[in-house]
């Protein structure tokens, strides 16, 4: 059985370390499913002080090109519990710039 392991980002537009950030997610467990909750556009500019330079629509599109991500999707509002609990990860793996 794979072990569903789930990360949290802006991801406007991907580079290198992102991608290092999802190997080393999914070498969290041998056999490893990496879900991608991309943050919506109201809560980038909420936490970064402005929007992203891509629409939440056109990251999530970006995002599922990786061949390193089983399945994107796009985190709460105001709620982020909900969309959490609805995928059930067994490990939520955060950047080194993530907050806890």
């Amino acid at each position: 059985m794979k072990s569903r392991i789930m990360v949290f980002g802006t991801f406007d537009g991907v580079h290198k370390g992102h991608l290092n950030f999802f190997k080393q997610a999914r070498k969290l467990a041998p056999k490893s499913f990496l879900i991608v909750s991309v943050a919506r556009d109201r809560n980038v500019l909420k936490i970064k002080g402005n929007s992203p330079v891509l629409s939440e629509k056109k990251r999530i599109a970006l995002i599922k090109k990786c061949k390193l991500v089983d399945k994107v999707v796009l985190s709460g509002v105001r709620n982020h519990i909900p969309h959490i609990i609805k995928e059930y990860p067994d490990i939520i793996a955060l950047g080194y710039d993530q907050k806890a």
